[in-house]
Order: structure tokens, then C-alpha cells, then sequence
């Protein structure tokens, strides 16, 4: 075998395995098994705020985000007070228990390794 052929053949060989490896077993992608997790996560995020709103047709969802191991749900958005004006406001939920206004709580859980799931709230 030629030399061109060899490396021609390798080439063909690691491009197959490459994606031997990052496709999953059917051929798709691998499944990632937080996803769930975290987009359920989101949505109830998402309805108890908007269930707690004094007008929930009004909420509208500026970040949604959640932990990669989906225990933390961080979520900043506008929504009408109680004098019609409209207000931004954001809320931490951590293992299920929403946290409001707490500055702490938001850089401790929302400053890294998070998926951005705002499209699924929006």
C-alpha cells in the first residue's frame, strides 16, 4: 500500500471513530440524563412564579436558568406590582424552595455552570 493510501485509510479510521464516540448508541446524540431534570425544573420554576404573580399573563421571563446537576433554578423576569407598575424581580430555587431578593443566594447558584433553558419558559 502507498503511502497516500495509508494516510488516507487513518484518516477514514479516526473520522469514524470520532464519531463513534460522540454519537450514542442509535446513531443520535448521546442523551444527556439531567436533561429532564433541568427543564422540569424550569417549568416549575416558571409556574409557581407565574402562580404567585398578581397578574400572571404579564410575567415575562428575561433568564431562565439551571444547574448543570439541575438542584438550582435561577429566574429573572418582569412582572406587574400591585400599583400596575412594572417591575424586574428575580428568584433562586434551590432543591424546590424559591428564594426571592437574597444577593447571596444568587451569586452562591447562578454564577457558573448553568444551562440557559429560556426558550422552554418563554
Amino acid at each position: 500500500m502507498e503511502a497516500r493510501t495509508k494516510y488516507l485509510l487513518f484518516g477514514l479510521v479516526g473520522a469514524i471513530a470520532v464519531v463513534a464516540i460522540v454519537q450514542g448508541p442509535n446513531g443520535g446524540p448521546k442523551a444527556d440524563p439531567a436533561a429532564a431534570a433541568r427543564g422540569a425544573l424550569a417549568l416549575t420554576a416558571a409556574k409557581t412564579i407565574k402562580s404567585a404573580a398578581n397578574d400572571p399573563r404579564a410575567i415575562e421571563f428575561i433568564l431562565m436558568d439551571v444547574s448543570a446537576d439541575a438542584l438550582a433554578a435561577c429566574a429573572e423576569y418582569r412582572g406587574k406590582n400591585r400599583f400596575n407598575a412594572t417591575v424586574k424581580q428575580f428568584t433562586v430555587f434551590v432543591n424546590g424552595v424559591g428564594v426571592t431578593d437574597d444577593v447571596e443566594v444568587w451569586n452562591k447558584h447562578c454564577t457558573k455552570n448553568m444551562h440557559s433553558l429560556l426558550p422552554l419558559v418563554k
